[in-house]
């Protein structure tokens, strides 16, 4: 369960347009809201603008694969990734 000094809403920046490519990630987002955790997610059709909007604390956290922009914002971002078989 999620504490309750962790109750506050996560915004969620998806980089790309939701599609079935992103059925395991709207699982995981399921499952965290039945654990606890408040979220709103918001769909950018440019993944520069998802970058801005995560670096302007508009958004808490960036979805997808925008490697390209992240590298050319120079901002001090981490990317988080899952290697699978």
């Amino acid at each position: 369960m999620i504490g309750a000094a962790q109750a506050e809403k996560v915004r969620i920046a998806l980089a790309e347009t939701p599609s079935e490519e992103l059925a395991a990630f709207f699982v995981a987002l399921d499952r965290a809201k039945k654990m606890g955790l408040d979220y709103e997610w918001t769909a950018f059709s440019d993944e520069e603008l998802a970058i801005q909007a995560v670096l302007s604390g508009q958004m808490d956290v960036g979805f997808g694969t925008p490697y390209a922009a992240m590298q050319r914002s120079k901002a001090p971002i981490r990317i988080i990734f899952q290697i699978s078989k």
